[in-house]
């Protein structure tokens, strides 16, 4: 059975991506703060992982840029940031599923893979 993730970020933003408006508005220009954890279940096989990751771990990775259009607002709006499936490979996981989780509650489950 594959590895399920729960992702607990503070903004339900499903592959990572982070535009400088939520730097300022959020006080994520702290580049020593914790902004995302990613916690890995235990298995028979090994314990509970937990790993923490600052603005600038997450800025080390590789960045990418997204177009798409939101619920609240208007036209297509660009992202810029890591990808999922390089945060994945950072922490060498191979996850059949995530759960990206908010703070307000706001829930998804997806297959993290390039293909999914």
């Amino acid at each position: 059975m594959g590895w399920r993730f729960v992702v607990k970020i503070s903004l339900l933003i499903l592959s990572l991506v982070m535009t400088p408006a939520y730097s300022e508005e959020n006080n994520f220009g702290n580049q020593s703060a914790l902004v995302l954890e990613v916690s890995v279940p235990a298995t028979e096989e090994r314990t509970a992982l937990v790993f923490g990751f600052t603005m600038a771990m997450l800025k080390a990775l590789p960045e990418t840029v997204y177009k798409t259009s939101t619920v609240g607002t208007e036209g297509l709006n660009e992202f810029k940031g890591a990808r999922l499936v390089d945060l994945l490979a950072a922490i060498e996981a191979r996850p059949k599923s995530v759960i990206a989780w908010a703070i307000n509650d706001c829930m998804a489950e997806f297959d993290p893979t390039q293909e999914g």
